[in-house]
């Protein structure tokens, strides 16, 4: 292979210098006129050393020749010729002038290598190109780069210039790019390895342009120093004409309207055009141009100050960014980086689609966004990546921004300009869509994935928990408001410690609670001992207390949370794995093996369905469907689970449970459960249910939970019975059934999270629970029950975290 790639390599530079550039005509082909010129530096020409410079020159006709018209010379941009001129060369001659169209020393046809770049050395080569050809006053026209010369050959020279013209033409340093100087040769020095380095490496065959091009154009703007050009517009008093599309997709609008007020002796014309007005709007160009030179073919006229707008005036997209935007504009690089970095880390395809759109519009470097994009995208890459991760980083990181950019004027700005700022944001979010889903479309993973996405985004059961409850703070706070404080649902369930169970419970506290024999039994295994010790304890207590029916058993936090860390526990292997990853005290439960789970929802005072006699009633339950997969004997478990429906929505839990069988592929017909625990988080379906209340089920719970008694004496109010159970008809007649755990006041009707009901079903179980829980901690405050107060809400929760964490993470 290598010997391969320098061969091709050896052949590609062959090539280049056998065959003519296709990128620049042939001089004596095209007509091109050479003259002999000193070198120039910045400071002036260089004594003893000559130069060729190459040129193309349009006389007028006879008829159309007028004596009193002084000759134009035009200015190419950079990278560019005097063939950049083709069209309005001609145009300017049939109206009678004679035009001249300089290569720049470095680049087309004139001398390849020369000392400066700059474009004031390069101005200092035209005043001796005009010496050389007699010339001793002239129009010129400086197009985009070519601006910046005619600038500095009116401050060298101002007598030599019957006007100039600034067509859509660089400037002052605080118009280019990021405002910056140094962060601009920064980002050229990059340019000048990507572009002039590195495809020397590269077997083109000249595809790209010779290397004297791509040398020309980066050293022309690396050799620049732009922050002179402030000084020289404010001094200058040569006619000028500020030619600039409103829609310039290179130097921007804004730019083009901070040179006219600079320069007082300027005219600002706007045109509805983008940057290559030279050969986009020819003939529109050339009337502004004769117009502009006509007037100022003799000295001595007064130049004329005023703006005349061709264009259709500012989009509302314009209009919208003006302020906001234009403060972006006005602050310095870094704090757009850091900026762009913070928001990166928060969401990566929306970032994208704001720094594209602000790209697009003029209102932010490239350069810029793409160094804010790659610290975010750093800071988010594994430590410890390779070469080749971090180059794939940096080339998605730009490739997209580049994507974005191009998509963001046909998406963003048109619906911006029908609907405002819900325009723009309906755009933002496409843009950012389209950035988040591409790279997933091109793999089946992906697009496993993709739909996984997809069908999360459309249900409730999926959405994240800020988005779902959203909706029901404002609730919360005028149910506060109405109930005697936000905080007053902490009086209920005063015979539960910690608000209630407002967070951190302890599970075998309130299982040793209940006097019923349907809680499961358990034992409890304290922390303070070494993981080792508590191991041994755990595993004699299921070998040696027959309450808890021996092996496998379920292992759990005593103060866990929506399943967390729950574990079932099938030998002593799997209790020693398990306590050297979990800290803090320690529930070791008896296992039902259901198969079958339900969570039921009971609330003191809530008016019976069968008995108004009772002490409350059931609010709601809910079927837990375990997730299990049938093998196909041809699919490994991973290509199984996320060609489901449904489990793809959930396939991060089950492929990190399975991570060491993922490649294991399951008999045909083989039946996998996928999870133990009866949580939504943890990958079970929550379905109602309804119809599995009956008067007796409803006695036997309301019994339970009227007669919970808890340590301090007080009793219970309002929670979740969580039930593993043998079958339905059997639960009906409450029986053979045994209760989990109990949770308290943050405890859930689960139902809602139904995948056949929509949201505002939804939303109305899960307002009308928390409805009955003010209005029962109202009834508790009255009776002499004190609410947590805010601080104390706060250390149980920072205490709470502790334990799970082992650490101070949760200060």
């Amino acid at each position: 292979m290598l010997a391969g790639y320098l061969a091709l390599l050896l052949a590609s530079h062959v090539v280049q210098i056998a065959s003519p550039n296709v990128w620049i005509p042939v001089a004596e082909e095209r007509g091109q006129k050479f003259v002999d010129v000193p070198e120039t530096t910045a400071l002036g020409p260089v004594a003893g050393e000559l130069m060729h410079l190459a040129y193309l020159e349009w006389l007028p006709e006879p008829a159309a020749e007028d004596p009193s018209h002084q000759a134009v010379l035009l200015l190419h941009g950079s990278p560019g010729q005097s063939f950049d001129f083709d069209r309005l060369g001609p145009e300017l001659a049939a109206a009678g002038y004679r035009v001249l169209a300089v290569d720049l020393p470095g680049f087309g046809n004139s001398k390849g290598l020369v000392g400066s770049y700059s474009n004031r050395a390069h101005a200092h080569a035209m005043l001796a190109m005009l010496d050389a050809l007699k010339f001793r006053r002239i129009h010129v026209v400086g197009w985009s780069y070519g601006g910046g010369v005619g600038l500095n050959m009116a401050d060298i020279a101002p007598d030599r210039l019957a006007s100039l013209t600034l067509l859509a033409a660089t400037g002052i340093q605080e118009t280019e790019g990021s405002g910056s100087f140094f962060f601009e040769h920064a980002k050229y020095a990059v340019g000048y390895g990507a572009l002039v380095v590195v495809p020397e490496f590269i077997p083109h065959f000249g595809l790209i342009g010779e290397r004297k091009q791509r040398h020309a154009f980066v050293r022309s703007f690396l050799d620049t120093d732009q922050r002179p050009v402030r000084g020289i517009m404010e001094r200058l008093r040569v006619p000028t004409m500020v030619l600039h599309g409103r829609d310039d997709v290179l130097v921007p609008f804004a730019g083009a309207v901070e040179h006219h007020r600079l320069i007082k002796t300027s005219r600002l014309v706007v045109l509805d055009a983008n940057h290559f007005l030279p050969f986009l709007q020819t003939e529109e160009t050339t009337e502004h141009l004769t117009e502009f030179m006509g007037r100022h073919n003799r000295p001595g006229v007064t130049p004329s100050s005023e703006i005349v707008d061709f264009s259709a005036g500012p989009t509302r997209v314009d209009e919208l960014l003006e302020k906001p935007a234009g403060a972006l504009r006005r602050a310095p690089w870094w704090t757009e980086v850091a900026l762009i970095t913070a928001l990166s880390l928060a969401s990566w395809p929306l970032v994208i689609a704001c720094t594209a759109v602000l790209v697009a519009t003029m209102h932010l470097d490239f350069g810029v966004a793409l160094v804010g994009l790659l610290i975010g995208r750093a800071a988010r890459q594994r430590p410890g990546a390779s070469a080749k991760g971090w180059g794939r980083v940096i080339g998605a990181s730009a490739g997209t921004l580049l994507a974005a950019r191009l998509v963001s004027p046909y998406v963003v700005e048109p619906l911006g300009n029908i609907a405002g700022w819900p325009g723009m944001a309906l755009g933002v979010a496409l843009v950012a869509g389209a950035v988040w889903a591409f790279p997933m479309v091109w793999t089946w993973r992906g697009r496993a994935e993709l739909l996984a996405s997809i069908a999360r985004a459309r249900h409730h059961e999926f959405w994240p928990a800020w988005a779902f409850y959203m909706p029901l703070m404002p609730y919360l706070m005028w149910l506060g408001a109405r109930r005697g404080g936000l905080l007053s649902a902490t009086c209920v369930n005063p015979g539960i410690g910690k608000g209630g169970g407002l967070i951190g419970e302890s599970k075998s506290e309130i299982l040793s609670s209940m006097s019923d024999d349907a809680a499961l039994e358990h034992v409890l295994i304290p922390d303070g001992f070494p993981a080792q010790e508590r191991a041994r304890r755990a595993i004699a207590c299921v070998e040696g207390d027959a309450t808890l029916g021996g092996w496998p058993v379920i292992l759990k936090p005593d103060s866990g949370q929506r399943g967390f860390s729950v574990r079932l526990a099938r030998s002593q292997a799997d209790v020693v794995r398990y306590f050297d990853l979990v800290h803090g005290p320690v529930i070791v439960q008896r296992y039902h093996a259901g198969p079958h789970e339900c969570g039921v929802l009971w609330v003191r005072g809530l008016a019976a369905r069968s008995d108004p006699s009772l002490v409350g009633g059931i609010y709601a339950v809910t079927r837990k469907d375990f997730a299990m997969i049938e093998g196909d004997g041809r699919r490994t478990l991973e290509r199984l689970i996320l060609d489901h429906p449904r489990y793809r929505c959930q396939s991060g839990v089950f492929l990190a449970r399975f991570v060491d069988a993922k490649s294991w592929i399951p008999d045909l017909g083989q039946i996998v459960k996928l999870g133990e625990a009866g949580n939504h988080c943890q990958g079970t379906l929550f379905r109602d249910g309804a119809d599995l209340i009956t008067p007796e089920f409803e006695r036997r719970i309301d019994r339970i939970a009227a007669s919970f008694i808890g340590q301090n004496g007080h009793g219970f109010d309002f929670g979740r019975f969580d039930i593993r159970y043998t079958s339905d008809d059997a639960l009906r007649r409450a029986e053979e059934f045994g209760i989990v755990e109990l949770n308290g006041i943050t405890s859930e009707a689960t139902n809602l999270y139904d995948p056949s009901r929509g949201p505002l079903w939804a939303y109305g179980v899960l307002f009308g629970q928390w409805r009955e829980l003010y209005r029962i901690g109202e009834e508790r405050r009255r009776s002499g029950v004190r609410p947590l107060t805010a601080s104390e809400a706060i250390a149980f929760a920072r205490s709470h975290f502790r334990e799970r964490t082992g650490s101070s993470i949760a200060d």
